[in-house]
């Protein structure tokens, strides 16, 4: 987590021009964090449906059940903004892996995705140059914060 407060940050780059956007998550990863920054960057002007997608969750607590994995596939399966151009996951963790890989079980019929271990593979996959992955520290960076999501009261 950034902070004690419990937000998550995460970056994003769209680079129409190479057909790509990249996100970094920068703490944790979790349901409504990636709802978030999903509705943030389709609300982007460079954004499209299209293009081709590099996730990076090197480094990051992920905080994801499989019910929650199933949940966002049905989302961006519903969604008529979601991408549907190929996607790389960058996984470091067991856990992250394992989650990715049943992500990209089940949303084959969306997108074609992939779980690597590198953004240079993940770049491959997408059919991207191998330094584009530099861009994700540019000036053109967008940082999206995400506070928790309220707890309901009982």
């Amino acid at each position: 987590m950034d902070n004690a407060s419990g937000v998550n940050t995460v970056d994003f780059v769209l680079l129409p021009e190479h057909n790509l956007g990249i996100e970094r998550y920068n703490s944790r990863v979790d349901y409504h964090t990636i709802v978030e920054v999903s509705k943030k960057i389709w609300d982007h002007a460079d954004y499209n449906r299209k293009i081709n997608a590099l996730v990076d969750l090197r480094g990051c607590k992920v905080s994801l059940s499989v019910k929650e994995v199933i949940r966002l596939v049905a989302f961006f399966a519903k969604e008529p903004r979601s991408i549907r151009g190929r996607s790389a996951i960058i996984a470091d963790t067991p856990k992250s892996v394992a989650l990715s890989a049943l992500f990209q079980s089940r949303i084959l019929l969306i997108s074609k995705t992939q779980v690597v271990s590198t953004p240079e593979a993940g770049l491959a996959f997408v059919g991207a140059d191998a330094g584009l992955y530099a861009e994700i520290n540019s000036t053109r960076t967008i940082r999206v914060v995400v506070a928790p999501k309220p707890v309901a009261s009982v």
